[in-house]
């Protein structure tokens, strides 16, 4: 929590805000996929918050000086990325049930 507290202000730089936003999305995966543990199931809707907080950042800062290309360049970028990371925690999670 501490390093999301004091990435802050990287979150909101210009040059750095999209890199920020991909490492949240990859968090956000990563503890998608521990929840299949028993033990972590309790942290789903942590990961459910990091992906709603990576929405809304691509939506609300990282967008604004696009132009309509690379917007949807992105969105397709990230739709992919949410359909391959459901994809595979769906046949990971099979594996362990």
């Amino acid at each position: 929590m501490v390093t999301y507290l004091s990435a802050v202000d990287i979150w909101f730089d210009d040059e750095l805000g999209p890199y920020s936003t991909v490492l949240l999305v990859a968090h956000a995966t990563a503890i998608l996929f521990t929840t299949v543990i028993k033990r972590f199931s309790t942290m789903l809707k942590l990961a459910l918050v990091f992906y709603l907080l990576a929405v809304v950042k691509i939506l609300g800062f990282d967008m604004e000086d696009f132009s309509v290309f690379q917007k949807v360049i992105a969105f397709m970028g990230i739709g992919v990325l949410l359909l391959v990371s459901a994809y595979q925690f769906q046949r990971f999670r099979e594996r362990f049930l």
